[in-house]
C-alpha cells in the first residue's frame, strides 16, 4: 500500500478493482470518514477496537433510523474485512 495514500483511498481503490457499484464504496467511504472524524482522524481506523464501533453505532441509532446505522455496520464489516485481508488488523 502507498505510504501516500490513505487507507481509505486504497480501500476504495480496491472496490472499484472488484467490480462493485462506485457509489455503494462512495458511501461508505463517507460513513467511514464520518466514524473517523469521532476517533481522532482516518489515521486511527486501522486502531479502532470493537467496543468503539458498538458505541458509536448506538449513537448513531439515537440519532438516523436503524436502516441507516445498518448502512455503517456493513461499512465497517466491508473496511475492517478488507484491512483484515491486506493484514493490516490482526483481528476482525
Amino acid at each position: 500500500m502507498s505510504s501516500r495514500s490513505t487507507l481509505l483511498e486504497s480501500y476504495l481503490r480496491h472496490w472499484r478493482m472488484t467490480g462493485r457499484a462506485d457509489a455503494t464504496g462512495e458511501n461508505y467511504v463517507r460513513q467511514l470518514r464520518r466514524f473517523a472524524e469521532t476517533i481522532g482522524g482516518e489515521h486511527m481506523l486501522g486502531t479502532v477496537q470493537r467496543p468503539q464501533l458498538e458505541e458509536y453505532v448506538a449513537r448513531r441509532l439515537a440519532e438516523v433510523s436503524a436502516d441507516a446505522a445498518t448502512y455503517d455496520v456493513r461499512a465497517f464489516r466491508s473496511f475492517y474485512g478488507w484491512l483484515l485481508e491486506e493484514g493490516e488488523i490482526e483481528f476482525d
